[in-house]
């Protein structure tokens, strides 16, 4: 099909063709099998449902509608930070807009085909969850359930409308470089918020956990929350409502389109101004500082302060960090009960986030050496440049672990003790493995290292569990049984000992 250049279809084929290409050659033949397989399972899923609903009559309950409410609000949520992260480095990080926008297509052409494109990529994987059923479900004889998908597709134009407006928000504050940081965090604040919530019985003294589910069976009791109410419209338009997922999609298309004639020339602007602010060196603040003596301080120290320097890499570890909240929090709850009881489990779900944490951080610290024909050309040996950079990404998560093991060993010394073993060994481990497998890359790459090597995901899965093994049996069986595993996790990592790549360093 031939479209005409500079039209709207034309610019979202070339964002579909960017997206596409995005996929290595390997995994896009997989990804695309995948996904048909998929595709085929969830037609099937919609047979018993239609024949379900064919022996189902009258309305749904308030409390499917409740709960189906609170799932498109948790949705609606991650379609947002999705929308607000994507603006940002659509706008402001891909460096294409400013030739687009010098081009002869109307600017307005150009900006309404890359928001389309953003709420697109927003409600891709629910509408691709969503729609074979219902289209299943529809040639059964339920045609209103055709609803579901237009549902989505609103909530996905929504989404990319105020996603563009916190984008912009951002950008008035904070401005270009600290808008693409913000947005990452607090995309990833997003998920991260939704997961803690759901774990709030589990940390949540007793007392305050049974006021907080009485107040939710108040608000479950509210007539704003009955069925027919504008704040139930989303959740009927998901179980059928074929009119109010009409309603919901209009509007959201009208203030889609309206956001997009709005905010069109001033997007066009903060565009040219984050490309020239990158454009301009920026002045360094302070003087020189002083350097280290001997080559392992000032290699340490180097990797430290790029650590330091990339925000966008370290909200992406800190998010990581996270979901360790509610481990520690069982952790003051529990851990009154000694080495029995929640107290070994929760040892060793610390020591399994240690090694995954060290490793992540070893493979930013050792694959990601952006200057290495400094490094091979210095006089410092490379036995102990890899030294120091494995210090710099254990330094974080020392002082990281260093509050749950000193909590514990506090009450209980013996599991403090087998703790603080078992996270040591673990994130020693986990470094020395991402040091001598992992492959060379870049950091903006981050989330995607896990798939340069299958053998290193292997290895280092492997190993945490065993350190994590040993911090369960240590903390409830005694020091001899962590010794026991411990030695065990210790083999395994030397056997897959490697001489480091000369060309990383």
């Amino acid at each position: 099909m031939t479209l005409k250049p500079g039209s709207t279809a034309w610019l979202l084929r070339h964002e579909a063709r960017l997206k596409y290409r995005g996929m290595s050659g390997t995994s896009r033949a997989w990804t695309l099998g995948l996904l048909g397989l998929l595709f085929m399972g969830l037609l099937a899923a919609g047979v018993p449902m239609g024949m379900l609903l064919n022996h189902v009559e009258g309305t749904p309950t308030r409390a499917l509608l409740l709960w189906s409410s609170a799932g498109l609000l948790l949705l609606f949520t991650l379609m947002v930070s999705q929308t607000l992260f994507s603006s940002a480095m659509a706008f402001y990080a891909r460096r294409d807009l400013d030739l687009l926008l010098s081009s002869p297509i109307p600017a307005s052409r150009v900006l309404a085909a890359r928001c389309l494109a953003l709420a697109a990529n927003a409600c891709l994987i629910p509408l691709f969850l969503v729609t074979p059923p219902a289209l299943t479900v529809a040639a059964l004889g339920h045609p209103a359930w055709l609803s579901a998908p237009v549902l989505i597709g609103g909530l996905g134009l929504l989404a990319a409308t105020v996603g563009l407006w916190l984008a912009m928000g951002l950008f008035a504050t904070l401005g270009p470089q600290r808008t693409r940081t913000a947005s990452q965090v607090l995309s990833a604040m997003a998920g991260a918020a939704f997961f803690l919530a759901s774990q709030a019985r589990n940390w949540l003294p007793s007392e305050q956990a049974a006021a907080v589910k009485a107040r939710l069976d108040a608000l479950q009791a509210s007539p704003a929350l009955a069925p027919g109410s504008p704040l139930i419209w989303p959740a009927e338009a998901l179980l059928g409502g074929i009119g109010s997922a009409l309603l919901i999609a209009t509007a959201s298309a009208v203030l889609f389109a309206l956001t997009v004639t709005v905010l069109g020339r001033r997007f066009a602007a903060n565009a040219a101004a984050g490309a020239g602010r990158d454009a301009v060196a920026r002045p360094a603040r302070g003087g020189a500082a002083a350097f280290s003596n001997g080559a392992f301080r000032a290699t340490v120290r180097k990797e430290l302060r790029l650590l330091q320097r990339d925000p966008a890499l370290m909200s992406q570890v800190l998010l990581r960090l996270l979901y360790l909240l509610p481990l520690l929090l069982l952790l003051l709850r529990e851990g009154g009960e000694g080495q029995g009881g929640a107290l070994a489990p929760l040892a060793a779900a610390i020591t399994f986030m240690t090694g995954m944490l060290a490793g992540s951080l070893a493979w930013v610290t050792s694959a990601t050496e952006e200057a290495p024909d400094l490094l091979v050309s210095s006089p410092s040996r490379p036995g102990l440049l890899r030294r120091a950079k494995l210090t710099a990404a254990l330094v974080p998560v020392a002082l990281i672990v260093a509050l749950p093991v000193g909590f514990v060993i506090t009450r209980f010394p013996q599991a403090g003790l087998a703790l603080g073993l078992s996270c040591a060994g673990a994130g020693l481990s986990a470094g020395l493995i991402a040091v001598w497998l992992s492959k060379p890359g870049r950091r903006a790459e981050f989330n995607k290292r896990r798939h340069g090597s299958w053998l290193l995901n292997v290895v280092q899965t492997l190993v945490d569990g065993l350190w994590a093994g040993a911090a369960y049996l240590g903390v409830a069986f005694g020091l001899g049984w962590l010794v026991l595993v411990a030695a065990i996790a210790a083999a395994v990592t030397a056997v897959f000992r490697r001489p480091a790549p000369v060309y990383a360093y």
